[in-house]
């Protein structure tokens, strides 16, 4: 496993008597020196499923080194590692576990994991904690779900060579060695929200003093997000605000670089569409105080059930006075409700600063915004 080669099917196939000649020679550990393979190791994220349905917990499993199938491998004695990596928490792989080749299994659980982790046979068993007794709650740890709802394995092991240490990796395809789990109605009321704040800022606010209305929109992957505001009178400009999805399917688009391991335009993995909202005083020249009660029907591109429902939002308070209060419905149930909270703990469920001059839409990453920043993202 010091390199790899690739052949492509239309490639020019290697003579028959030169492969028939190095399967003649043999290395060190009696083995054709062109023996080629796939790593003798295997391993696999997965969820674990309660009553046939997608649970909370995540399970890694593994198979150490198999010298019968590769005789040059990690010595004997090798410890293997076991990291995963999150998305929502930057690009780093993180260390729950390392074992060894003899079966014994040492756990790393770090406390801002926010997990309880569990040998399972030869495998571990990953619980986010909290969530499995209290719907509303949101888990920001490892197995954290935002803007990528994917958390990825791989094992790490290592082995002397005369060219000095190498590290290799099994597993860590982005795109195959991943799982899933369920999330809570507050989870997902948190990633509508956040769509939402997201789309917000990309739009900016409407500015109107006359009759008439004026919109702002941003484009998603799918879609437009659409604000509107007319002002009340033509003796008072507090307007009345309504938004929505244009009544289309809308699917987002997050900008590049808002974490680490992102550096390219992401497009949501939910779907979202509504009715524009009645209109109710909310804004005053370009800033926003209040959202009116809008309900978003919510589906997701792999058809948990847990990812999908009608989504109620409701922020701020009529008029053009900064109110921190909230409402979150999930199928017309309360999630959430904030009533003049603080500034700080209304950001850990709508990263949007009501109130504020938003003129013109950021059509570009802007990390000095609370939308970046944690909890929503670090």
């Amino acid at each position: 496993y010091d390199f790899a080669i690739m052949y492509e099917e239309t490639s020019t196939k290697p003579n028959q008597n030169y492969l028939d000649d190095l399967a003649t020679k043999l290395d060190e550990y009696n083995e054709p020196i062109n023996k080629g393979y796939a790593f003798a190791i295997a391993t696999k994220i997965e969820n674990v499923p309660v009553d046939g349905k997608t649970g909370f917990q995540e399970r890694i499993s593994w198979t150490p080194w198999d010298y019968t199938k590769r005789a040059r491998g990690p010595k004997q004695d090798a410890v293997y590692t076991v990291q995963m990596q999150n998305n929502n928490l930057g690009s780093d792989w993180k260390t729950v576990a390392t074992f060894t080749s003899e079966g014994t299994i040492s756990i790393n659980n770090q406390n801002s994991y926010d997990t309880s982790i569990t040998q399972q046979g030869n495998g571990i068993v990953i619980t986010p904690n909290g969530l499995s007794t209290n719907n509303s709650a949101v888990h920001n740890g490892l197995l954290k779900v935002l803007r990528d709802y994917k958390h990825y394995a791989k094992v790490v092991v290592t082995r002397e060579t005369s060219a000095g240490e190498i590290t290799a990796s099994f597993a860590d395809d982005e795109e195959k060695n991943y799982a899933i789990r369920k999330i809570t109605d507050g989870e997902l009321c948190n990633n509508v929200a956040l769509i939402v704040a997201d789309a917000l800022y990309k739009s900016g606010i409407p500015y109107k003093t006359v009759s008439g209305s004026t919109s702002k929109t941003t484009s998603g992957s799918t879609g437009t997000f659409k604000i509107t505001c007319s002002p009340k009178s033509v003796i008072d400009y507090t307007n009345k605000v309504s938004w929505g999805f244009n009544e289309t399917d809308y699917i987002h688009k997050f900008s590049n670089g808002f974490s680490s391991s992102v550096t390219k335009e992401q497009k949501s993995a939910f779907t979202l569409s509504s009715k524009q909202s009645s209109s109710v005083l909310g804004s005053d020249q370009n800033k926003l105080y209040h959202l009116p009660a809008l309900t978003i029907t919510v589906n997701h591109e792999t058809n948990e059930p847990s990812y999908e429902g009608d989504v109620s939002i409701s922020v701020g308070a009529e008029g053009k006075s900064t109110s921190y209060s909230l409402t979150y419905k999930k199928d017309n149930n309360v999630i959430v409700s904030l009533s003049n909270t603080s500034q700080e703990n209304f950001y850990k469920y709508f990263p949007y600063d009501i109130g504020s001059e938003r003129e013109n839409g950021n059509s570009s990453l802007d990390t000095g915004l609370k939308i970046y920043q944690s909890p929503w993202w670090n």
